[in-house]
This record gives structure tokens, C-alpha cells and sequence, in this order.
């Protein structure tokens, strides 16, 4: 039971240097389970599928990612036009707010009281 104690305690680097196969089958050894094992190429090709499931995954995780990010910009663009278009209906309704309040005080388009030459009209 060796061999559990140092298949935990092995850092990732120590694994790079150890056969997996030869490593598995030692395991199986120890408890006389070495029956148990598939074939090398078995155990390659099941390696190999989910090598392939997990980049399926994360294929579809960056993917999700993507278009999570896509949206989000498109959202902002849009609320930037929003907030852009509100800043121009609000600077047109000033001035034409200002243009009623000008025309207003100035009744038949004579200048309003108290502007022009600075003198009184004849009464």
C-alpha cells in the first residue's frame, strides 16, 4: 500500500516523469486486481474521448462567454444611443422653450417692454 501513499503525495511536476500505465498497473498489483485492466490502446482511446469531451466543453463555455460578452456591449451601444438621443430631444425642447418665452414677451413682434432704444413709446 505503498504505492497509494506515493500516488498522493506526488507533485504534478513528479508525475510528468512517471509512466501512467506502468504506474496503474503497479496499483492494480499490489491488490492482485492487474485482471482488471483494459488494454494499453483501450485505455488510450477512452483517455483520448475525454480529452475530446473536455474541449467540447470548453469550447462552448468560451462560446457562451462570447456571446455573453457581445450582448453586453450591444446593450451599452444601444443605452449610449439612448442616452445621446434623450440629450438631443432635451437641448431641442430648451430652445424651443427659450424661442416661446421670446416670442411670448414680444406680443405682435414689437420689442417687449424696457428693451431697445430706451425710450417710451408715445401714449
Amino acid at each position: 500500500m505503498q504505492i497509494d501513499a506515493l500516488s498522493q503525495t506526488l507533485t504534478p511536476e513528479e508525475r510528468d516523469h512517471i509512466d501512467e500505465r506502468k504506474f496503474v498497473e503497479a496499483k492494480f498489483a499490489a491488490r492482485d486486481l492487474q485482471g482488471m485492466l483494459v488494454p494499453a490502446d483501450e485505455a488510450a482511446r477512452v483517455k483520448a474521448a475525454r480529452g475530446q469531451v473536455a474541449q467540447q466543453q470548453q469550447e462552448l463555455q468560451t462560446r457562451g462567454i462570447e456571446a455573453e460578452i457581445r450582448k453586453t456591449l450591444s446593450d451599452a451601444f444601444k443605452n449610449i444611443a439612448q442616452g445621446q438621443k434623450n440629450t438631443a430631444n432635451s437641448q431641442e425642447t430648451s430652445v424651443k422653450t427659450a424661442l416661446e418665452l421670446a416670442q411670448a414677451g414680444e406680443p405682435d413682434g414689437q420689442q417687449a417692454e424696457g428693451s431697445g432704444t430706451g425710450k417710451k413709446a408715445a401714449g
